[in-house]
């Protein structure tokens, strides 16, 4: 299963995909989500990095929300 992982950037909101991250350990996802969103905050995600993900997780904690 690959996973977007929502991205706040200068230029907007991307969504890197860690790989088959079902296949992972968590310390490895940790470490290829890190990497991840260092790249797209400096605008070098390669186009297989954030296209075509199976499901996107997002941060709505920062904002009031009730409903979802």
């Amino acid at each position: 299963m690959d996973v977007s992982v929502a991205v706040a950037t200068e230029l907007g909101l991307i969504t890197p995909i860690v790989t088959k991250a079902n296949l992972k350990t968590l310390s490895q996802i940790s470490v290829q989500t890190r990497d991840l969103i260092t790249k797209a905050r400096e605008n070098k995600l390669l186009p297989n990095e954030y296209l075509g993900g199976t499901i996107t997780i997002s941060n709505l904690g920062m904002s009031v929300i009730d409903d979802f």
